[in-house]
């Protein structure tokens, strides 16, 4: 009888080998798909992290493969692939729509902590002839296993094996929200570091981006609940937000909903132009007739619809000066609260300050900057929580220090100790500010009940990333996730990306397949002192 082996094997036991025979002929009655357009390849599930925003509402009990069961898989793999394609990759071989070659081995987990990511992504690369990326927002340095793996990827042929590196920093894990003495921020920022000193040689091979090398910044929403009301007034659309009022630049009774229209566009291209409205300050309790007399300012005002109705944005683009928009939510049937989220970019917008003074653009490089200048924007984020609390807007100004700010110190203390230039804050490729949190998973908390759904898209951005008319989730279409799964198990899943923010979910074929035919390594993150996490002491 045949056997099947993989490169790296001389032989291997009959245990291996039955498991191999009946995965091949799992695979096999698969359609072809499955591998071609497999997208996330997951050899672990459950996260130790607890992040308050998880997209994927990740539990703590960490389930993983063994080296056996990766060898075993990856074979299996390998041979049913080898049914339709001559040549690597094995996978992933016709995922036009996003990065041939290239597998995801996280959703509902943090990859950087995975035990076994040096034999995986070398498996993958050697044997199947895909890379890997990884996503994470770090693990603890304390964990003398995982330096020792992360050590060797860099270290070793194994970089090859990367498609790309990024670092979430967002203040969601427990260093943020334990109340525990356990854990702390100034650890957390010391893990990054960690982190950073390792993958310095990835990046110095290969540079700045989204798929090399990054950092991605991601911040809580900014709210406040407050009444708003929407009316007529002599033909005029007038909305009022509390002592603020934004009256249509032409008479219209009703505003045509926008949609984004290329979701592959950053610059957030919508369906229709939008509207001017004027915008008038400092209205409370003056009447609409002398608001009218007042000074104002030109906003560009869209109106965008989700499942609990229409919700009206304020200068939502991105320009090379930055951003000040906000988003203007009134109560409908569905929607239980109004108010106001803000989407200002204040990061980038003290960015653009600073770039500016030496003529350069947002989105351009910034080579020659120093530490200087990085304290230049510091003080221009100072400078503005000052301006907001002049106005008597401490919410925002508040903001802008506890969260803003906090993430920069720790973006800006780790950069310097770890030795990358200052280019790197100010590099748009390699410093990638997300803006907020999008409304997926727990994420839902967050957002102080101004959506009904979890998933469900709050902003452009979220419409463009996730949404069911036009996104990146749309374009990309149907994925294919192999995955470890409980009780020694795993799972194979047709994803209809499209459908992320549907209540049917992403979820359109489901199979599992065990019968212990693998040795998952399970542990409990709640009892298991292995899983250190981010942010925690010794």
């Amino acid at each position: 009888m045949k056997k099947y082996l993989l490169d790296c094997e001389i032989d291997s036991n009959e245990k291996d080998q039955i498991v191999r025979r009946k995965l091949i002929k799992e695979f096999s009655v698969l359609p072809k798909e499955f591998l071609s357009k497999m997208r996330h390849f997951q050899p672990q599930v459950g996260c130790p992290n607890k992040c308050g925003f998880c997209s994927q509402f990740s539990g703590n009990k960490i389930e993983s493969f063994t080296i056996d069961d990766l060898k075993n898989v990856i074979c299996a793999i390998k041979y049913t692939a080898q049914k339709y394609v001559s040549n690597k990759p094995y996978l992933a071989w016709d995922r036009k729509e996003h990065r041939i070659g290239v597998i995801f081995p996280y959703l509902d987990n943090d990859i950087g902590n995975y035990e076994l990511l040096d034999q995986f992504i070398k498996l993958c690369y050697d044997e199947l002839g895909v890379k890997v990326r990884i996503s994470t927002v770090t693990y603890s340095r304390h964990n003398k296993l995982m330096q020792a793996v992360h050590n060797n990827i860099v270290n070793t042929n194994i970089i090859n094996g990367l498609a790309g590196v990024r670092i979430s920093l967002a203040p969601f894990g427990l260093a943020w929200e334990s109340n525990s003495d356990k854990y702390s921020i100034d650890e957390y920022e010391k893990d990054i570091v960690n982190f950073l000193n390792i993958y310095k040689k990835y990046y110095d091979l290969v540079g700045s981006g989204s798929r090399k090398f990054c950092i991605e910044l991601r911040y809580k929403p900014l709210i406040n609940l407050e009444p708003i009301n929407v009316y007529n007034y002599n033909g005029y659309y007038v909305i009022r937000a509390n002592d603020e009022l934004f009256i249509s630049d032409i008479k219209t009774e009703k505003l045509d909903i926008s949609f984004v229209k290329d979701a592959m566009d950053h610059n957030l291209i919508f369906s229709n132009c939008g509207y001017k409205f004027r915008h008038y300050k400092h209205t409370k309790d003056i009447p609409i007739e002398i608001i009218k007399t007042m000074e104002f300012e030109v906003v560009d005002l869209y109106a965008f619809s989700n499942i609990d109705g229409i919700y009206y944005c304020i200068n939502p683009k991105l320009n090379e000066l930055g951003n000040y928009g906000y988003i203007i939510y009134p109560k409908t049937e569905k929607r239980t609260n109004s108010g106001i989220l803000i989407i200002e970019r204040f990061l980038l917008n003290a960015m653009a300050k600073i770039k500016l003074k030496y003529n350069l653009k947002l989105s351009d490089k910034f080579e020659n900057a120093t530490y200087s200048d990085v304290e230049n924007v510091r003080k221009e984020l100072i400078k503005c929580s000052n301006s907001y609390k002049t106005v008597g807007k401490e919410y925002i100004s508040k903001y802008i220090i506890e969260e803003v700010v906090v993430l920069f110190d720790i973006l800006v203390k780790a950069l310097k100790e770890s030795n990358y230039p200052a280019s790197c804050i100010f590099d748009k490729d390699f410093t990638i500010d997300t803006g907020i949190i999008c409304n997926l998973g727990r994420g839902i908390n967050y957002f102080k009940k101004l959506v009904s759904k979890v998933n469900e898209p709050l902003t452009p951005i979220h419409e463009r990333n996730y949404g069911k008319i036009s996104s990146t989730m749309v374009k990309e279409g149907y994925a294919w996730r192999l995955s470890c799964y409980r009780n020694n198990t795993i799972i194979i899943q047709k994803l209809n990306l499209a459908d992320t923010s549907d209540e049917s979910g992403q979820v359109k074929f489901s199979k599992i397949i065990g019968n212990n035919m693998f040795n998952n390594n399970i542990q409990d993150c709640q009892y298991d002192t292995k899983f250190l996490v981010p942010g925690e002491k010794l």
